[in-house]
């Protein structure tokens, strides 16, 4: 896989912080980062993706495909972060069409 370099600056404390926890954790600073960003790129993509599918702009499939997960493991993750299936007769026929 092609990677890319990217730079950004933070303050003095959160550097000292980053390299602190990247030493508890026994890699250098730029792997720990690594971890840091797709990590919370993650969690970034699944709570956007909770809250597209809350205000009825993406179909629970469509929200499973942008948070990049499973619609099973998205579908498991409905009661934590109140979500509610609103599943319709009129939904219920589109999905047997595509199916057809």
């Amino acid at each position: 896989m092609k990677t890319q370099i990217l730079s950004t600056r933070v303050d003095e404390a959160s550097a000292i912080e980053i390299q602190e926890l990247a030493n508890e954790m026994g890699l250098d600073k730029s792997s720990f980062l690594k971890r840091i960003i797709l990590s919370g790129l993650h969690e970034y993509k699944l709570n956007h993706a909770i809250e597209l599918f809350n205000s009825n702009k993406v179909s629970l499939s469509r929200a499973a495909e942008l948070a990049d997960i499973p619609l099973y493991e998205f579908i498991s993750l409905m009661p934590d972060n109140r979500m509610e299936l609103n599943y319709t007769a009129d939904n219920f026929q589109s999905d047997m069409e595509l199916e057809l």
